[in-house]
């Protein structure tokens, strides 16, 4: 049946009013959106100027998740109100994908919700408003948001819709970065009979102009939602509509929109024709084809003594290519009327003799030249006659097929323009119709080199080619183990041709294909040859090269560093990015520093390719430090799977010692003095200096100098030379201070120190004589919790500027005296003390917070040293606890804590020192030469050095009860080569008791590392690698401290860090890690982050590689977001660190996560880090990670699973019962069940579980779609802690929860509900039962209207109601509309029955008119699967996420046996997880397929209704990107449909919604590729028609839609009845 559409609307009579109110009620697809009501226009403040109409704006750029915005205002100048307008944003650059919020109303669009219009797909972007929704002067608030760093140029276009006049070529001036809507009417019948096809073409005067095209059946046109048109032709793009396609239609309008980018003269053409068009020998004809349809074109034999050679192209796709006799073949498999069908390839030949069409009995005369498409595809189509004599010449990469007579052969000639070098010769036949059962052997293939340069006279003799000439060269390498055919590579030396080929002169090969046997008539085959170079292309840094590309073809280019000259930085080089940038097409990248021809599809080994393989940018990034050195040449493949043209470019990365002066600075040390002495004013010294520290510390950069005679100055720039007019760090007062905020760890700062002289230095001479000193201080904020640690003995350098800086010290020994001294390089500092047993922050201005004051007493020089003495007697006047002090009791005793303030009230750098009095006294020798140990803060690191067989001690106080610790001794050193060191442990047993008998730390039990106790308590653990890259770590856990511990609950650890290198000193990092903070296995924790910008830390440990280096391990650490399940605002980032334990941070890390909401991380024992860094696993790692708050109060869950996969088996829960039992005497990490439930219908329901025996403690969460509040991972319930519900229960009990849509903590939308049960009792077994179920809400008796239903309802009386309920299946724009011919209504529609308390919308209409709801898929109201209640009542609806759901219908061919059928998808963007159900159709008798078949006739599958499921469990394919479901049918008899229903899911692990995939239907050896966009007509696939979407739409009264009804089936009984 043919549906027609109209652009006129009609016009209807008032109907007359009555007592009875009818309705008819339409629920139909559509895209029209509802006009929001104006608003009063606000100002927005903009990050840059407004834009202006019909302006292109380049040049934007935006970082990691931000939101730049704009304004317009619609101005008379362009608009009359008639005018759509087009408002693009354009990605620029690589990895750019900008987003477009448009709204009237909200001057900061943010998302779907609050804009008018929204336009969110991958790269670049255009929303298209309609003049109707637009009036004069109206502003537009516009929102770009880049969810990574992005550069964009923002254009606006008006444009009225343009008609194309049938089978007529126009040209248009098309400007730069335009849009056009073409409109064209589809007539009844064309040229060439009863139209069944349309054909757009879109070419530019240049063929390399990039043209995009969507296609759309209204006007009305939204690019999410068109079809996006990629057919490529050789001077443009193309599209085709046939009859097969969903939305045919005849007498009615389909529009093209067209988005230029570079302006020019561009001819635009429509065409309606028969679909069976005749071809003209020798002219090249550029065709269509779509998925699975087939397209056959007539073409007549002149000549009965000629041979007809056929030949194609591809521009793009798949397709099977054949010639047929004089009927149309019903496909590809019809041997009936194929006569000989080609081995698919990028570019084929057919080859039908006069020979063989003697022997077929038709020499000339009608032939169809048919193609089946696999996937939408451009082709080109080239016939001609020709009078061989059975050789022919063979096109480069051309596979020809054709039917070789028996005890005959083919010569095909071949020559290329790369044979006139060193290259390689790829050579392949096959045999397509041997007989296996006979084992019948394929045609055999001889070779020679011509020995003319002319090819005229290029042949063979019969003998040759037979074979039984030996001069000639037989391939016998088989093609496959079947024996089907041969294959080789022939290494081409251009030498053995009779003349060195060059431009002017060729070399040809001849290959002879004869067929031996006598058994069969004739054998089809096919033939293929091409060449490749020996060598690829050389390329430099500073080019560009651009290419022309036919379709599956690659092109190879390589880096060599011999090629490049050394003046080029080449060796400075961090990191090098290759772009490719597809202008027309899409060409995909891939490298290699191994394999010389790198492969796209994986086939080649070392081979990394991009990431975005759908994108117009794509760039890989190598850096120097990880997986590429340019000791040895970098491959790099171009591939394209269409006709593209792109252009290469490379973005180098160089370090900062490019510039050959920087190497000449001298490298300063923490804290140490550079002495220096100028003799003259031209002197000058250049030193550098480089943050060693993680990116979590926040230190401050100080340099300065202590002059002792005359002035200096100095200068200093982070990562170039630096000049005193270019550079803002100059110094003032001797002082430069960085803050942490204006550097990154991976800067080097580079300073100058030059003489300060006036003009009378010049004429006397005179030394300037000083001290240089670099130095890092950490920054202590008042009240921030943070503190600068003192240990005795050593000093510490500071610097202030009318402020502070605070400072703590644990007391190590009560008894001893301390003295503090503050000296003064520069400035007057003072100090104040206060001793305390919690964390006190001293202030000059309060005496009240300080127990002492000490000002500086400073000599006229500005130095002086004040010193105050705090001795036991002291400190106990000021705090009573210091009598009970010593940090080292009872697991740190913070008793008499010494909190210091040292303040300035202008510039000043100083020293600080505490230092114990008349310590040595009474001491052994050995005793006084041991250094004071340090306390190792558990928050913190220690930063140090030691020499050769030098031993630093420290001390960490432990109780029995402590748990888990790790002690990580990180061995790199800031500056040069560093020495090794080992780290040795014992213990200090029965603390108190030592303190109180003894209370002086010099007699504790130190550990001799030469002498080891192995039995406890006086175990000493050592921790040796021999390797100064490897960290050493001891890790204790609580038995340990049980075993050490013996006496009472007071211990210290006792740690020794022992300098081994001789001649070396040996830099290291000390931290702890406590049971606080750690990790463990699938057990989440809970907390929260007061400030945005925060961070906390979590720590666990691997020792799975310890005992096997080569184990298979993985670790994943997730968070998720507090919030409700509709929406939430919080959101926090994931950072972790390896091989050396810093603390990570968003500059910081090795690996991250920074997705919108939750966020996951993979750790595996694969990663290449390890070979990066040359790690070695055995020797056990400690996992630091972070989350850092983006909002404030950010409250959040975060789960370490490891290190076996992190995987659950599952079982779906259905409102039946499901029993279970956990076995007797099982572990508790074995006794749960997990169990899943899809509420669909979005119901109320109810969870019950009854306890038969034993003990069941349940857990239940959500994990769902439309929001970012949790993940994969932590939507699985493993204890009360990720869980929103949990019950508990024991023999008997009965466990019950009620969801319901009132509790919006619990009820959630288009989500899944997991359950996990668990039991705690081990000593007996449990049984349960447990059951989903919906609870009764009144709703089950409402009638359903399905999608494209119309129904009348009749309302008697006002006050009457009447119910009806629909679902929506598909996540695809809809109205829902009502026309009212008598009455006035009411319409509600809401998500409970008879409730217009809780209608969603309603909207009001009076008799005569319609009223409807058009319905974005962006309102937060759309759930797909939700049941919806329409309320009418005698006497009113809005409607507004994303794409969720696609649907596919396959025919399985009949046949006599099994049949494979396998579905595979393949996820193009990362953490795309689809659930695809596959629901099986039978019918006894074929089916009509048309469109209302395919629409009402198939049944489509939803998660209650299927046949077979692919990807229900999340846990089995998480980091997977293929996707397989594969089994067998058998259809003989009976018609099969399979129809498919595609859900996307990303479980939490990107906060990408825009997720593109690939699916790949296998039918035995037939495959087709059934793209996301292809079958599918994304308007209205499953629904009704355009005609009806259009009359709801357009808010036509249902009689005229009646009376075209009517007309379609009269149209259909004439012309198909009589």
């Amino acid at each position: 049946m043919m549906l027609e559409r109209t652009k006129s609307s009609a016009t209807h009579k008032q109907p007359a009013r009555s007592k009875t109110a009818l309705v008819t009620l339409a629920l139909l697809l559509s895209t029209t959106l509802a006009k929001s009501p104006l608003k009063q226009d606000t100002v927005v403040t903009a990050d840059y100027p407004e834009i202006w109409e019909q302006d292109v704006v380049s040049g934007f750029s935006l970082g990691d998740k931000t939101w730049g915005y704009f304004q317009m205002t619609i101005s008379e100048r362009y608009f009359t109100g008639v005018e759509s307008l087009a408002i693009r944003v354009i990605a620029d650059s690589y990895n750019s994908d900008p987003d477009l919020f448009i709204s009237r109303t909200n001057t900061v669009p943010t998302n779907s919700a609050d804009s008018d219009w929204h336009c969110v797909k991958k790269g670049s972007d255009t929303c298209i408003i309609k003049g109707s929704e637009l009036m004069t002067w109206d502003t537009l608030f516009i929102g770009v948001r880049c969810l990574t760093p992005c550069n964009f140029t923002l254009a606006s276009d008006y444009f009225t819709i343009q008609s194309l006049a049938q089978d007529v070529t126009t040209q248009y001036r098309l400007e730069g970065h335009s849009s056009n809507l073409f409109e064209f009417y589809v007539p009844q019948d064309a040229n060439d009979g009863y139209t069944r096809a349309i054909t757009f073409t879109v070419e530019g005067e240049n063929p390399y102009y990039p043209i995009d095209l969507y296609f759309s059946l209204d006007d009305t046109v939204n690019q999410i939602e068109e079809r996006k048109v990629e057919n490529l032709i050789s001077n443009g793009a193309g599209f085709y509509f046939t009859e097969d396609d969903i939305g045919w239609c005849t007498r009615c309008y389909v529009y093209l929109y067209v988005e230029i980018t570079t302006p020019g003269r561009y001819y635009v053409s429509a065409k309606a024709s028969a679909r069976n068009p005749v071809i003209i020998k020798d002219k090249v004809s550029e065709k269509f084809v779509n998925m699975r349809q087939q397209d056959c074109f007539q073409y007549y034999v002149q000549s009965d003594v000629n041979d007809l050679v056929v030949k194609l192209n591809h521009y793009q796709g798949l397709v099977d290519f054949y010639i047929a006799g004089q009927r149309v073949p019903s496909g590809p498999s019809d041997t009936d009327n194929v006569i000989v069908k080609a081995t698919r390839s990028d570019s084929m030949q057919l080859i039908l003799t006069a020979a063989e069409r003697t022997r077929l009995g038709f020499k000339t005369g009608l032939y169809e030249i048919c193609i089946y498409g696999y996937q939408d595809s451009s082709v080109a189509i080239t016939p001609t006659e020709i009078n061989a004599a059975n050789r022919f010449t063979l096109d480069d990469g051309q596979q020809v097929t054709t039917s070789i007579q028996r005890r005959s052969a083919f010569t095909f000639v071949y020559t290329q323009s790369f044979l006139a070098q060193k290259a390689n010769i790829s050579v392949n036949m096959l045999g397509l119709s041997l007989n296996t059962t006979t084992n019948q052997a394929p045609p055999r293939v001889f070779y020679k080199i011509c020995g003319s340069e002319l090819i005229q006279n290029c042949m063979m003799t019969p003998s040759e080619q037979n074979g039984t000439d030996k001069t000639v060269i037989e391939i016998q390498a088989k093609i496959n183990s079947g024996d089907t055919g041969r294959s080789t590579v022939i290494s081409h030396d251009p030498s053995k041709c009779p003349k060195t080929p060059s431009a002017t002169t060729n070399c040809y090969y001849l290959f002879s294909v004869f067929y031996p046997d006598n058994t069969t008539y004739s054998m089809d085959a096919s033939f293929f040859a091409t060449t490749y170079l020996a060598q690829s292309q050389n390329v430099t840094l500073s080019d560009k090269y651009r290419n022309v590309m036919v379709q599956g073809r690659y092109f190879y280019y390589q880096l060599n560093p011999w090629s490049v000259k050394q003046d080029s930085g080449l060796q400075f080089l961090d990191a090098i990015t290759i772009n490719v940038e597809s202008i027309v097409g899409d060409a995909d990248l891939c490298i290699s520093t191994s394999n010389m021809l790198p492969r796209i599809d994986g086939s080649t080994p070392d081979t990394v390719k991009s990431q975005e393989l759908t994108q117009r940018f794509e760039s890989i990034t190598l850096y120097k430090s990880e997986n590429f050195t340019l000791t040895r040449p970098i491959y790099i493949g171009v591939y394209s799977s269409s006709m593209a043209v792109y252009e290469l470019s490379f973005t180098p990365t160089y370090s900062a010692q490019y510039q050959a002066k920087l190497s000449k600075f001298t490298p300063l040390n923490e804290s140490q003095r550079y002495s220096k002495t100028f003799y003259t004013e031209s002197e000058e010294i250049m030193l550098s200096y480089k943050p060693w520290w993680s990116a979590s510390e926040d230190r401050t950069i100080i340099f300065t100098a202590d002059v002792t005679f005359n002035n200096i100055f100095f200068y200093a720039k982070a990562n170039d030379f630096p000049q005193f007019y270019t550079t803002e760090y100059q110094d003032v007062n001797d002082i430069i201070a960085i803050p942490s905020s204006e550097y990154s760890i991976q800067d080097t700062f580079y300073l100058r120190v030059r003489p300060d002289f006036a003009l009378y230095d010049l004429i006397s001479q005179r030394e300037y004589i000083f001290d240089f000193i670099a130095f890092s201080q950490q920054n202590t904020p008042i009240y921030s919790g943070k503190f600068i640690d003192l240990n005795i003995g050593e000093p510490q350098l500071g610097f202030a500027n009318s402020s502070a800086n605070y400072y703590r010290h644990f007391l190590i020994d009560k008894s001893v005296t301390l003295n503090i001294t503050v000296k003064s390089i520069q400035g007057n500092p003072s100090f104040m003390l206060k001793v305390a047993n919690e964390p006190n922050y001293p202030i000059s201005s309060d005496p009240t917070t300080y127990d002492q004051r000490v000002d500086s007493q400073s000599d006229e020089t500005g130095n002086g040293d004040e010193t105050f003495r705090m001795d036991p007697t002291w400190r106990y006047d000021q705090d009573i606890y210091c009598d009970r002090a010593g940090y080292t009791l009872w697991g740190g005793n913070t008793n008499c804590t010494l909190y210091v303030a040292i303040e300035c009230s202008g510039h000043c750098i100083y020293e600080v020192i505490i230092q114990m009095e008349n310590r040595e006294t009474g001491l052994t020798a050995a005793q006084a030469s041991r250094n004071i140990p340090v306390y190792l803060t558990g928050d913190n690191y220690y930063t140090g050095s030691v020499g050769y067989n030098q031993v630093k001690y420290f001390y960490y106080p432990v109780t029995k009860a402590t748990g888990d610790t790790a002690i990580f001794l990180n061995k790199t050193g800031p500056l040069g080569k560093n020495g090794d060191a080992k780290l040795i442990m014992s213990v200090q047993n029965d603390a108190a008791t030592t303190f109180t008998s003894n209370p002086s730390f010099d007699n504790w039990a130190f550990p001799n590392a030469s002498t080891f106790q192995t039995s406890w308590p006086n175990k000493i653990i050592v921790s040796q690698t021999n390797l100064s890259s490897l960290p050493e770590i001891i890790e204790l856990c609580p038995r340990t401290y049980e075993l050490l511990c013996v006496s009472n609950s007071s211990c210290i650890l006792i740690l020794a860090v022992v300098g081994t290198t001789p001649n070396a000193v040996s830099n290291f990092r000390l931290t702890a890690y406590t049971q606080e903070n750690r990790l463990y296995d699938k057990a989440p924790v809970k907390s929260t982050i007061q400030n945005a910008g925060d961070y906390q830390y979590y720590w666990f440990s691997s020792n799975s590689s310890v005992g096997n280096p080569n184990a298979d391990w993985e670790y994943v650490v997730a968070t998720s977001v507090d919030g409700s399940n509709n929406q939430t605002q919080q959101d926090v980032d994931l950072f972790v660190t390896v091989i050396d334990a810093r603390f990570p941070t968003s500059d910081d890390y090795d690996f991250k996560s920074d997705n919108i909401g939750p966020d996951d991380i993979y750790i595996r024992s694969t990663d290449d880090i390890w070979t990066k860094t040359g790690y070695n696993k055995s020797n056990g790692i400690i996992f630091v990670v972070g989350v850092k708050a983006l909002t404030n109060n950010a409250n959040y869950t975060i789960l370490m699973a490891g290190p076996t996969r992190f995987a659950y088996d599952y079982t779906v829960l259905t409102t039946t019962w499901k029993t279970g039992s956990f076995v007797r005497d099982n572990t508790p990490a074995n006794n749960y069940q997990l169990f899943r439930w899809f509420n669909w219908g979005q119901r109320d329901f109810k969870i019950s579980i009854d306890v038969i025996d034993g003990q069941v403690s349940a857990f239940m969460n959500t994990y769902s779609e439309r929001n970012f509040r949790t993940n994969g991972y932590l939507a699985i319930p493993v204890s009360s802690t990720n869980a929103l519900w949990s019950g508990n229960g024991t023999t008997g009990m009965k466990v019950e929860q009620r969801i319901a849509k009132d509790d919006p903590a619990l009820f959630c939308y288009y989500c899944w509900y997991y359950v996990m049960l668990r039991t705690t009792w081990t000593n007996q077994s449990t049984s349960f039962r447990v059951q989903m179920a919906n609870t009764p809400d009144g709703g089950e008796e409402v009638a359903m209207v399905l999608n494209g239903q119309s129904v009348v309802v009749s309302l008697p009386s006002t006050g009457t109601t009447v119910q009806r309920r629909f679902m929506v299946d598909n996540k695809q724009p809809f109205t829902l509309g009502a026309t009212v011919r008598s009455g006035s209504i009411i319409m509600y529609v809401s998500l409970v029955p008879a409730s217009t308390q809780k209608a969603l919308w309603k909207t009001e209409v009076a008799a005569g008119k319609s009223g409807s709801i058009n319905v974005k898929t962006s309102d937060t109201n759309f759930h797909l699967g939700a049941l919806y209640y329409i309320i009418i009542t005698y006497k009113q609806v809005y409607w507004t996420s994303e794409e969720r759901a696609k649907f596919f219908m396959i025919q399985v061919p009949r046949s006599r046996t099994w049949q494979r059928i396998s579905f595979n998808v393949t996820a193009t963007t990362k953490d795309f997880y689809p659930t695809v159900l596959i629901y099986k159709n039978i019918f006894q008798a074929a089916p009509t397929r048309d469109k209302a078949f395919i629409q009402s006739g198939l049944v489509y599958p939803n998660f209650n209704n299927f046949t077979y499921m692919l990807g229900d469990n999340f846990t089995q394919y998480a980091q997977q990107n293929q996707f397989n479901l594969t089994f067998r049918d058998f259809a003989n008899t009976t018609w099969t449909y399979y129809t498919v229903a595609v859900f996307s899911w990303s479980y939490g692990l990107t906060d990408t919604r825009k997720h593109e995939f690939e699916m790949t239907l296998y039918i035995d050896s037939i495959a087709s590729a059934l793209g996301e966009e292809r079958i599918v007509a994304p308007k209205f696939f499953k629904f009704l028609g355009q005609a009806e979407v259009e009359a709801v739409r357009d808010a036509k009264l249902v009689r005229d839609w009646t009376n075209r009804k009517v007309a379609q089936v009269k149209d259909y009984i004439a012309k198909y009845i009589g």
